[in-house]
């Protein structure tokens, strides 16, 4: 929760950087004057970790927003074919149940 505020005021710095940069880029071609480069990189730079945040929090599971509750031990545990690992599989039974309403 914490990642996705921070994302989202990032977000927010990230918009009023480029509202800036478009300004500067104008007034800098209109009146010859120096490329802002810093604020290029500074930009880039919110664009980058604020695509970042958005990929993990979309993409990569993480064991928190598992619901411990509403899970129920299923057949197990498997051997694996060398016998080195062992695998436990637990069900949402939220989505057991649904589905067998369906």
């Amino acid at each position: 929760m914490i990642l996705i505020l921070f994302g989202l005021l990032l977000s927010f710095i990230t918009v009023i950087l480029l509202l800036i940069l478009c300004t500067r880029i104008i007034v800098s071609l209109i009146k010859k004057k120096p490329f802002p480069k810093r604020l290029l990189i500074a930009t880039l730079s919110g664009f980058v970790l604020v695509s970042s945040i958005y990929i993990y929090e979309t993409y990569f599971f993480t064991f928190s927003d598992i619901d411990r509750e509403s899970t129920q031990k299923g057949p197990g545990p498997l051997i694996s074919p060398t016998g080195a690992y062992t695998a436990n599989a637990y069900y949402d039974y939220m989505v057991v149940q649904q589905a067998v309403l369906i």
